[in-house]
This record gives C-alpha cells, sequence and structure tokens, in this order.
C-alpha cells in the first residue's frame, strides 16, 4: 500500500479531528495529474477548516490546503509532463476535493497553470492565490485600453490598514502613468505616505454622499474596497450613486468576501456578507459599469481581530458567523486589482469569467451566468 504524509480532516461520533497522518494513496480522488506540492500559504480558509469554525469542509476525510506550487509527477493531461512547474489555486480543493497539505495529489490539468521560470514555488506561494486573481484583473484593464490619458482614478479607502489592498493598488497605477486621487478619512501619517509616492490625497467619509461627490469630480474609474463595517451598504451607496451621477467609465467593486451561498431565498447569519451581497445587488441594478472581484477577505486583517481570541483560549473568532468565507494574503491581491476593469466596454453588470473562477464560482455556477448572458 503506498502512502504518503497529509493534514487530514475528519469527523467522527465524538467530533472532527484534525492530524498530520499517512494517507493511501489508492483514496486519492479523480484527476488527470499526480502533482508533488513543494509550498502552499497558511489562506483563512483553512485556518477555518481545521478548527471547524465554520461549515468549509464538504466531504469527509478531507485532505486541508487550497493552494499550492509544485512539481507534476506524472500526467495523461496533453498540457503537462513529468517536472512541470505548476500552480494550482483554489478550484474546490480543501473543500469538495481533496487538498494541498500533502506530499502528493491528483487533480484536474484545467485546473493547473505554468510556474514562470523566473519565480520559485516558494515565490510563487508568498503572492498567493488573491495575487493571481488580481493579475487577471490587470490583464483586464490592459484589454480594455485604461489608459492614463482617460482620466484620474479615485481609491477609496486608501489609508487602509492591514492587509488592505488600497496601498499596492496605488503604487502600481502610479507606476503605470495613471493620476490616482486616494481617498481618505483624516489626515495623517498614512495619508502623508499615499502623497509621497505621488497621489493626490483627498479628504472624505464615505458616510457623506456631499464629500464623496466632491473627492470623484473628474474621475474616470472608481476603485471601491472598505473593510468590515456595519456601515458598509451605505457607504457603497453613497459612492454607486455618486459615480452614476459623474458618469464614471469603470466601477471597480472589491468585495472581500465570498458570497457564492447566497441568493434571495438562501443567507447567511454573517452580517457582514449580507451587506456585501445586497452591495452587489445594488450594484446591478445601478446601470454603472462595474467589475465585480471577490478576492476574499484578507488573512492579516482577521489574523490582527482574531489575535486576542487566540492569545487567551485559542479560539479563532471572526465576523462572519456561519458564512463561508475564503482568506488569503493581501499582497498578491493587489498587484491586479490596481488595473481592473472590464475586459472590453462593459455590459451592465458582466463579470469576468477567469476572476469569477478563481473568485471561488463552481463550474455549474459559471454556466448559469453564462446563459444569463452576464459574462463579459
Amino acid at each position: 500500500m503506498a502512502t504518503f504524509k497529509a493534514i487530514v480532516i475528519n469527523r467522527t461520533a465524538s467530533g472532527q479531528t484534525v492530524a498530520l497522518t499517512d494517507f493511501d494513496e489508492n483514496d486519492l480522488m479523480e484527476g488527470n495529474v499526480i502533482l508533488r506540492p513543494e509550498w502552499s500559504t497558511v489562506n483563512y480558509k483553512d485556518g477555518l477548516a481545521v478548527t471547524n469554525t465554520s461549515p468549509v469542509v464538504r466531504r469527509f476525510p478531507m485532505i486541508a490546503g487550497i493552494d499550492a506550487a509544485g512539481t507534476v509527477e506524472s500526467s495523461s493531461h496533453p498540457s503537462w509532463k513529468a517536472g512541470d512547474k505548476v500552480v494550482l489555486n483554489g478550484w474546490g480543493c480543501g473543500e469538495t476535493h481533496l487538498g494541498l497539505y500533502a506530499e502528493k495529489a491528483r487533480v484536474k490539468g484545467d485546473w493547473l497553470i505554468a510556474l514562470p521560470e523566473r519565480f520559485s514555488a516558494r515565490d510563487a506561494m508568498a503572492i498567493g492565490t488573491p495575487g493571481y486573481t488580481a493579475m487577471l484583473a490587470v490583464m483586464a484593464l490592459e484589454r480594455a485600453g485604461i489608459t492614463p490619458g482617460r482620466g484620474p482614478v479615485i481609491v477609496t479607502g486608501a489609508a487602509g490598514g492591514v492587509g488592505s489592498t488600497a496601498h499596492t493598488a496605488i503604487a502600481i497605477l502610479l507606476e503605470q502613468g495613471h493620476h490616482v486621487r486616494a481617498m481618505v478619512r483624516k489626515l495623517d501619517a498614512r495619508a502623508d505616505k499615499l502623497r509621497d509616492m505621488g497621489a493626490e490625497v483627498v479628504v472624505a467619509d464615505m458616510l457623506d454622499i456631499i464629500a464623496v461627490r466632491a473627492a470623484m469630480q473628474g474621475c474616470s474609474v472608481v476603485y471601491f474596497t472598505m473593510s468590515v463595517s456595519p456601515n458598509y451598504l451605505e457607504a457603497a451607496a453613497n459612492v454607486a450613486v455618486t459615480a452614476k451621477s459623474l458618469g464614471v467609465k469603470a466601477f471597480v467593486n472589491l468585495a472581500e468576501m465570498t458570497l457564492s451561498q447566497m441568493s434571495d431565498t438562501e443567507t447567511t447569519s454573517s452580517p457582514q456578507q449580507k451587506q456585501e451581497w445586497l452591495a452587489q445587488q445594488m450594484l446591478r441594478w445601478s446601470g454603472l459599469p462595474v467589475v465585480y472581484l471577490r478576492p476574499t477577505a484578507f488573512f492579516e486583517i482577521f489574523l490582527l481581530q482574531a489575535a486576542k481570541g487566540i492569545r487567551d483560549d485559542n479560539a479563532i473568532r471572526v465576523p462572519f458567523a456561519d458564512g463561508k468565507t475564503l482568506t488569503v494574503s493581501s499582497p498578491f491581491n493587489l498587484d491586479g486589482e490596481a488595473k481592473v476593469a472590464p475586459r472590453r466596454a462593459p455590459a451592465v453588470g458582466q463579470h469576468s469569467e477567469d476572476v469569477l473562477r478563481e473568485a471561488g464560482y463552481g463550474a455549474d455556477e459559471i454556466g448559469q451566468l453564462r446563459k444569463l448572458g452576464v459574462l463579459a
């Protein structure tokens, strides 16, 4: 019997167990590529899974780990051969498909992307799943022809906190030659740093629609991001109403939650997820040229929020209740989201299929969206 080491989550009559143990190769799930993972990341979703904090795992036993970079051991897929260096992000690994915290994995070749020669496996996982999503967004912006000459880009929540994408987004946009208007709630050292980078700094609270309008005047693109807040929906509405009134060319909605479990007939007990889902419905109705990104929640933010519980009683507490979310490291995410925009002049509410897939949508969900004509 061939076995390998893996972090395995199991469920018994007495509860959930997690252990580094031997796993039988014969019990691997279907796939046409055998992968040897070399590096992975500690995603928040993996934390929820192994601590049984939220119902992430859909089958047992489950190997944890939603992403990895490694080497192909064998393949019957036409695109891959033994020795190829590859990266896998998401695709249900660690949730519905055996994950990547293991010495071996059997996956579908269509889930893999080639690891660029200039990156090591460790480099790729230092960037992580959100960075790959972000890079898709960068390419979408470039294909859409969003150029510096089209007017300023306003970035909300620009000062941000640990895990915020705004700072990196601003740096990338400035490097490309865009005029970036960084919207902050107050002038402080973080605002000074943005100004030193070359951004125009404006002060406005997203809950003050008059101030938002003054800050947004003359901008062609809105990059909307906001951290977890009980006022998220109101802020999103203020920014969207203003953007619609001023006729912006693109509205990038960075929603930091995975909302695939929600609809008008199925909800969650997470207040934040409810607000973000409602905000996205509002944006779909708005007639704005919206690009939707769901890079999930950023690990750094909630690691800090959870620090006290971890220190005091070894418990992770986050504001999601039983809502499902996938959390990832922020720097990679930024690299693409900074440049996100529609693949072409967008129809209302259109999504990029690649971004949807990387944001956690399954093939069935994407198929339904394709039938409805809302994919770019």
